[in-house]
């Protein structure tokens, strides 16, 4: 019985030494994230358009919980279309892997001329302080 146990508790012992030297480690980082935003300055009244999220993680570490919150731009252009969920006026992008990863928005702009200004933000998990971004789109007629 002692013998065993032995045995077992060696099994384990290997198993977790394989896991630790093939799985990455975190070592106590942290992602480091940026982006940027592409759209077109101006579009007409009801016009279809595409505003891109280009987040770029440099590091090898995953970012957590990722969310683009888009003050209420989408309260004033119609969502058509998107790569991600979007809750509210929040795109819920989720995971952000080593890289860049490009989330992308089609909008419809609205039935009335003007110019458009919002203060986009990105954050996840661990980060300091949100990635703020500034936008503004001039709707013509």
């Amino acid at each position: 019985m002692i013998g065993i146990l032995f045995l077992v508790g060696g099994g384990f012992y290997f198993l977790a030494q394989t896991l630790r030297t093939n799985l990455p480690s975190n070592g106590g980082g942290k992602p480091a994230l940026t982006f940027n935003v592409s759209y077109p300055s101006t579009v007409k009244m009801n016009q279809n358009f595409t505003i891109n999220f280009a987040i770029a993680n440099p590091t090898t570490y995953t970012a957590n919980g990722t969310a683009i919150q888009t003050s209420t731009l989408f309260q004033d252009f119609k969502v058509t279309t998107s790569t991600h969920q979007i809750v509210g006026n929040v795109i819920m992008v989720g995971q952000v892997p080593s890289g860049t990863t490009v989330v992308s928005v089609g909008l419809t702009a609205p039935q009335r001329p003007g110019a458009y200004a919002y203060s986009i933000t990105l954050t996840f998990i661990g980060a300091s302080q949100p990635i703020p971004q500034q936008i503004s789109i001039s709707v013509t007629g």
